[in-house]
């Protein structure tokens, strides 16, 4: 019987340590980074700055270049399919995503428009976002990481953004009172007059308003943050009155730390109420709408985007990017009607590691029952007062012989997947004067 335990045991470690080189094939997907551009032109800071937060991140990312280290060229989003078939045309065994995308900054908004193309379906996920008060880095960054963590694969958008004419309500049970703090200060004989139209206005939107009692010369961050103590969705907003007609306003928001200001030039203000309080109060309501945060778009934002964010992205090809995409989007070949309706590699991996999960779960209880039977757990005492050995022997071979039937089925399953999924390189056409050879990236070892 201990030769047959043996055994049994070599066989139950075999299975398990199986089992668990199946799930560790399961490597995270690789993301491979076209580049972000401004128009035609590239970013490469851009660029190196997204792959190493991506990698930081955890994340498996191939900054694409061509073979002699240069950056790609630049791939606007309409190209988004063309660039997704000259890697893979280029780089044949590459398995995972692509990442592009462009960034435009403008006068107080910078805008983005990401694009996510999955090697295996050839489908394409895009995102529109903006930002006004915001670090174009680490927004970049941030709306990398929300497309990569949810990509939704749809048409190709047009050029109007696509969070433009979308309901910008705020979400379901959030607050639209958030304190404004409210401070005047400076020189000029208006100041109490400027502060209770102010009062009166910001009153008018809704929003509390306390007064500022801290008397501060300049107020800086440390200053700004001792007025909003304890209060995280509180704003501030000051109006100085400054020397030769000019007039400051600042917004502090306290969830984001971050300000926006603007100078207003108004030479008759210190002399003119109605001048003063004509610029000055719908100057501090475009600030106060304004929205603080990296992902502006999709965050729930109070109010439409303003009129800049809205502006259409440019789809005209840049000079010479047609010459770079010789086989055009209908020259690889991937296989006729069949193969479109055949399994993605990862859905083969994740059903793949269900069907082994099954089969090691089996294989351990199995292990365990064998375990416990040579055990104490595996003897009793009958009425007569003999002990009885080997009570868990009859369950631990009965699991085993599931165990064996659940790898006999998860042989075949899994030989019928890896066939579902596509696994044969692309066929190109013979680079001839119609047909010029795609272009070169260098590919990942």
């Amino acid at each position: 019987m201990s030769v047959v335990r043996t055994l049994v045991f070599s066989l139950l470690t075999h299975l398990l340590l199986g089992t668990s080189l199946e799930s560790a094939q399961a490597a995270p997907t690789r993301t491979f980074l076209w580049g972000i551009q401004n128009g035609c032109e590239s970013l490469p800071e851009a660029d190196r700055y997204l792959a190493s937060q991506l990698q930081a991140a955890g994340k498996s990312v191939w900054l694409l270049r061509s073979p002699q280290g240069q950056p790609l060229p630049v791939c606007s989003p309409h190209q988004s399919v063309r660039c997704g078939e000259a890697l893979r045309s280029s780089c044949q065994a590459a398995q995972g995503q692509l990442l592009g995308g462009t960034m435009v900054r403008g006068k107080e908004v910078l805008r983005f428009r990401l694009w996510l193309y999955d090697l295996a379906s050839g489908q394409v996920a895009y995102q529109d976002d903006y930002c006004q008060s915001c670090d174009p880095m680490s927004a970049l960054a941030a709306q990398a990481t929300r497309l990569l963590a949810s990509p939704q694969p749809g048409s190709r958008p047009g050029q109007t953004p696509m969070y433009c004419g979308q309901d910008q309500a705020p979400p379901k049970g959030a607050s639209i009172s958030r304190p404004v703090h409210l401070v005047v200060f400076g020189e000029g004989k208006h100041k109490p007059v400027l502060l209770a139209a102010l009062r009166a206005a910001i009153v008018e939107r809704g929003r509390p308003v306390q007064l500022v009692a801290l008397d501060a010369k300049t107020y800086t961050i440390d200053v700004l943050q001792r007025i909003v103590a304890g209060q995280p969705e509180a704003q501030v907003v000051g109006v100085e009155l400054l020397r030769d007609g000019k007039v400051g306003l600042f917004v502090y928001d306290a969830r984001t730390e971050q300000t926006a200001d603007r100078v207003l030039d108004c030479p008759d203000c210190a002399q003119n109420k109605d001048s003063l309080l004509g610029q000055v109060l719908p100057a501090v309501g475009t600030l106060l709408t304004r929205c603080f945060g990296q992902q502006c778009g999709s965050s729930g934002h109070q109010g439409p985007p303003p009129p800049e964010a809205c502006a259409p992205f440019a789809t005209a090809a840049c000079p010479g990017t047609d010459s770079l995409f010789p086989l055009g989007p209908r020259a690889i070949d991937w296989g006729t009607g069949p193969a479109a309706s055949r399994l993605d590699a990862r859905k083969s991996a994740t059903l793949q590691a269900l069907v082994w999960s099954g089969v090691g779960l089996s294989a351990l209880t199995t292990l365990g029952l064998f375990i416990a039977n040579s055990t104490e757990s595996g003897t009793r005492t009958d009425p007569r007062g003999f002990r009885i050995s080997d009570t868990l022997l009859y369950p631990a071979w009965s699991t085993l012989g599931v165990t064996l039937g659940l790898i006999g089925l998860a042989v075949p399953t899994s030989v019928l997947l890896s066939q579902a999924t596509p696994s044969h390189p692309p066929t190109t056409p013979a680079p001839d004067s119609q047909h010029p050879a795609p272009l070169l990236i260098e590919c990942p070892q």
